[in-house]
């Protein structure tokens, strides 16, 4: 969470100096502006999201165990007393307790699973950090051509 601010509040500086310097078009804020607001959308989503936990109510290894003689096609979880189909792929998570249906990890990040209900947004926030961080390097590069630009007029190119 603390890198997460602190990229946002660089970012946010960066732009200030970059527009105080450089003249940028307004098409420059508008896009950061879009993609600080898909970050922090995402960023909750992600907190608030359930992964896909598995509900022990609907799938108890007892009642499951009851109702079929054939257990092949289940997975059963001893950890959290449950049976599921094999198709729902559940995994336990030691960090958070539970058995998420398709978990890909545990994100310290967000403090929960990446499971079939935030696969998506999770990758979407990913692939926002790269972007900002692409965006944020290609600042750099103008404040840096722009300092190059004030001292030796010869090396500048427009």
């Amino acid at each position: 969470l603390y890198i997460f601010l602190f990229i946002i509040i660089f970012e946010l500086i960066l732009e200030y100096y970059v527009n105080y310097f450089i003249t940028f078009e307004k098409e420059g804020y508008l896009i950061n502006a879009i993609v600080i607001v898909l970050l922090i959308l995402s960023f909750f989503f992600n907190c608030f999201l359930n992964p896909g936990i598995i509900e022990k109510e609907i799938w108890n290894a007892k009642k499951i165990k009851e109702s079929y003689q054939d257990l092949s096609r289940f997975q059963c979880c001893e950890k959290c007393d449950i049976c599921v189909p094999k198709f729902m792929k559940s995994k336990h998570c030691d960090s958070c307790g539970l058995c998420v249906e398709n978990c890909s990890h545990h994100s310290f990040i967000f403090g929960k699973c990446i499971g079939k209900n935030n696969f998506f947004i999770y990758y979407s926030f990913i692939l926002l950090i790269i972007m900002f961080a692409l965006r944020s390097l290609i600042l750099i590069l103008l404040i840096i051509y722009a300092e190059i630009c004030s001292h030796f007029r010869a090396l500048c190119l427009f």
